[in-house]
């Protein structure tokens, strides 16, 4: 009866071992953000070895999370957060606490946003950024022996 149990216990540690992955953090996407955008709210996509598995929270002041995406691929998650007008520039601690109460922190970035947005850089799309959109060059037949193709049913290429 020893005998028996004791192959049977070691098979049940195993399974036991194999069902409690480690988890392992590989990125955040997007790495950082800028303060004071128009749109406050954000996703932030976390992605390695099993990480849907843990629990998540951030702690910075302007930063709220408002909901954990969990799908069914077990290495991704995502986090819909929302950046308040007050929040500074900084480092944002994700942290993500195991079902064993272990946790792990990651940092998500905060940055200043550029002086002159709208009026020194950036200014957005005009006439002059489609001046290459008429030349005609780019629409000339180079090589007219090649337009049609014997066997094919459509010899009308002008």
């Amino acid at each position: 009866m020893k005998r028996l149990s004791l192959p049977l216990l070691l098979f049940f540690m195993a399974c036991i071992s194999a069902s409690a992955e480690e988890y392992r953090i590989d990125g955040v996407y997007p790495s950082h953000w800028w303060v004071g955008m128009k749109n406050p709210k954000l996703q932030i996509m976390i992605y390695g070895s099993n990480v849907n598995e843990n629990s998540f929270s951030i702690s910075y002041p302007g930063i709220q999370l408002l909901k954990v995406n969990k799908v069914e691929n077990r290495n991704y998650v995502f986090l819909d957060i929302l950046i308040s007008p007050s929040a500074k520039p900084g480092g944002a601690k994700v942290v993500f606490k195991n079902a064993d109460g272990s946790t792990t922190a990651t940092e998500f970035s905060l940055k200043p946003r550029r002086q002159g947005n709208g009026s020194q850089f950036a200014q957005g799309v005009t006439s002059s950024d489609f001046i290459y959109l008429l030349m005609p060059d780019r629409f000339s037949n180079g090589d007219p022996t090649n337009d049609k193709i014997a066997g094919l049913k459509d010899q009308s290429l002008n």
